[in-house]
């Protein structure tokens, strides 16, 4: 038992040691600034005013809002902790668009270790849990682990998490939590969180409509009405709730601009929905025709 232990904890431990190991290294994307100034606004302004600021224009919160809560969570939970005996207080002020500066060493040290909290708190027992209910019928017991290991040494996200700088991994979690979840109603809150954390996820959002209406609102060969009602509750309060603190005064906006002015910082088709050659596949195409229309609109 403690060999089999040993041998669960240990590649944990490694990969820990890995990622810790990754914090004062030097290189940041501009993903880091981005994160560095959402820190700040969600710290510094009202949850109304959140989506309306352009102190940066570059850097502008354009995340779901239970992501921005999260980013809340970091500056006015965390930074506290930290702020100014070891991390200098510029690193929570709101940047502006001609701000050059860049961030003090001990700024990009916290912000990486805010990436390997969410890794020890949610990621790696996220994928724990995740590996061992795919194999929960296998009869070996160390079936999961192998998977659990594949899931934790992910080295694309450690690349983008702490080389590129990003969350990612914390998503993930929600994906797989959603995924192995015994509970439909459950996956249902863990996916609109997903999709409220980060919107590029809602092209899952069929599928899982499809393989929830039918494997829970109709349980055999019969539509279930009360099903459908809890499910759909469930759903929806999981969904409007994070926007509620937006909502709220202080505000000078009504609810209806501060919804138009989040549609429009998620969805900023007036900019293009691309700004970079990154995207892949359906996104692919969407840039490619719109290079094209560009050229043809003059």
């Amino acid at each position: 038992m403690g060999a089999m232990l040993y041998r669960e904890i240990a590649p944990i431990l490694l990969f820990l040691s890995i990622r810790l190991a990754l914090i004062r290294q030097p290189y940041f994307s501009t993903d880091f600034n981005v994160h560095r100034n959402w820190l700040a606004v969600t710290k510094h302004l009202p949850p109304s005013e959140w989506y309306y600021d352009i102190t940066d224009e570059y850097n502008t919160l354009d995340y779901p809002p239970t992501f921005a809560h999260f980013e809340c969570l970091l500056s006015r939970a965390l930074a506290p902790l930290v702020s100014p005996k070891f991390v200098d207080d510029e690193c929570f002020h709101l940047l502006s668009t001609e701000d050059g500066a860049s961030p003090s060493s001990s700024c990009v040290v916290f912000q990486r270790l805010t990436v390997s909290l969410v890794d020890a708190l949610l990621y790696i027992p996220s994928s724990i849990y995740a590996s061992k209910s795919m194999y929960a019928s296998s009869q070996s017991s160390s079936s999961s682990f192998p998977v659990a290991l594949l899931l934790i040494f992910n080295v694309g996200l450690v690349i983008l998490d702490h080389m590129h700088f990003q969350y990612n991994a914390g998503l993930f979690s929600l994906l797989l939590l959603s995924l192995t979840v015994p509970s439909t109603l459950l996956s249902a809150v863990f996916f609109v969180l997903l999709i409220t954390s980060k919107h590029l996820y809602l092209v899952l959002g069929p599928i899982y409509v499809v393989k929830m209406f039918s494997g829970y609102c109709i349980p055999g060969k019969s539509f279930s009405p009360s099903r459908f009602v809890l499910l759909a509750t469930t759903t929806l309060s999981t969904l409007i709730l994070p926007f509620i603190p937006l909502l709220l005064p202080p505000s000078s906006h009504t609810p209806l601009e501060t919804l138009l002015q989040i549609k429009a910082r998620l969805f900023p088709f007036q900019r293009g929905l691309t700004h970079a050659y990154w995207a892949p596949n359906v996104w692919a195409f969407y840039t490619f025709a719109d290079r094209v229309m560009s050229k043809l609109v003059g």
